[in-house]
């Protein structure tokens, strides 16, 4: 699936779902607000330092700079405004800590029993088996009934002949 790059929200196949967009508003919420307290307080440091630094221009012999073109800077908003910044930072980073937990492991489903396991299990119902088979996917067959003796004959030592009568 091709998806733009130029797109605000992830492909319908991406795991992570579909962005909100009261979460997207969010962060661009907090961003300008960053913005806007940044400015207002170099605005408000240029109001504060402006005197002094024209007094020092002037004791130097250098024009003074002219006033900025604009109101001067409250304190009150600039701290107003500093709260909310931290306010919605805090949130912003309480969320950042509620989507980076770790999610529990998935429940692991039962394990594969192991030759031994099913040799017991046999021995406890009381099952004559005559052999048992691993295949490769792991499978174990078991088949029921006597061991059956080998042949005399047989090159082959096996292990019912090997026992001591």
């Amino acid at each position: 699936m091709t998806h733009s790059q130029d797109s605000t929200s992830p492909p319908t196949d991406d795991p992570r779902g579909i962005v909100d967009p009261n979460l997207v508003d969010a962060f661009r919420k907090l961003s300008t607000l960053k913005a806007d307290y940044e400015t207002m307080l170099l605005d408000y440091m240029e109001d504060c330092l402006l005197p002094a630094i024209n007094a020092w221009r002037v004791a130097g012999g250098v024009e003074p700079a002219p006033p900025p073109n604009r109101p001067p800077v409250v304190p009150e908003e600039l701290k107003a405004l500093r709260e909310e910044c931290q306010g919605l930072e805090a949130w912003m980073a309480e969320l950042e800590a509620g989507l980076n937990e770790p999610r529990p492991p998935e429940p692991r489903g039962p394990r594969a029993p192991t030759l031994a396991s099913v040799a017991k299990q046999a021995s406890k119902a009381a099952i004559a088996v005559a052999r048992y088979e691993v295949k490769p996917d792991g499978t174990i067959i078991v088949t029921p009934g006597e061991l059956g003796l080998a042949d005399t004959d047989s090159p082959w030592p096996t292990a019912d002949l090997r026992k001591k009568k």
